[in-house]
């Protein structure tokens, strides 16, 4: 099988069983591995990856009504650019953001990120 970035989205029906592409709209995260996805006020958010141009910090919402996606503007520190970290929600208005790997440091030992990062969804702000 041929490797590859992708940036599709699928869901599963669980009436059905059955897998579903639906169309979407709006300009749509670059492809991408090992980004993290939540559940976050009706959308799905994603944040990072790794591109074809190395790790991300870029943030995107996809809203489940309407399939359509949107990188709302952020203010404040983004976290450093990572892959494969955990996406958590708390108090119902905070996206946190841990872990992963940078693209700074080449020894293993060393580039597993432990930090935690906070969006404030009701600003679009990172504390």
């Amino acid at each position: 099988a041929e490797r590859k970035r992708l940036n599709d989205v699928y869901y599963l029906d669980l009436a059905t069983w059955t897998w579903v592409k639906p169309t979407t709209e709006g300009t749509a995260p670059s492809p991408r591995e090992q980004a993290a996805a939540t559940f976050w006020a009706g959308s799905m958010v994603l944040f990072g990856g790794h591109a074809i141009g190395g790790r991300t910090n870029d943030l995107f919402l996809l809203d489940l009504s309407s399939w359509h996606w949107a990188q709302p503007g952020l203010s404040g520190t983004a976290p450093s650019p990572r892959q494969a970290c955990a996406l958590a929600i708390g108090h119902g208005n905070l996206l946190m953001v841990h872990g992963g790997r940078n693209n700074f440091v080449l020894e293993v030992s060393t580039c597993i990120l432990r930090c935690v990062h906070v969006c404030v969804h009701a600003v679009y702000a990172w504390a």
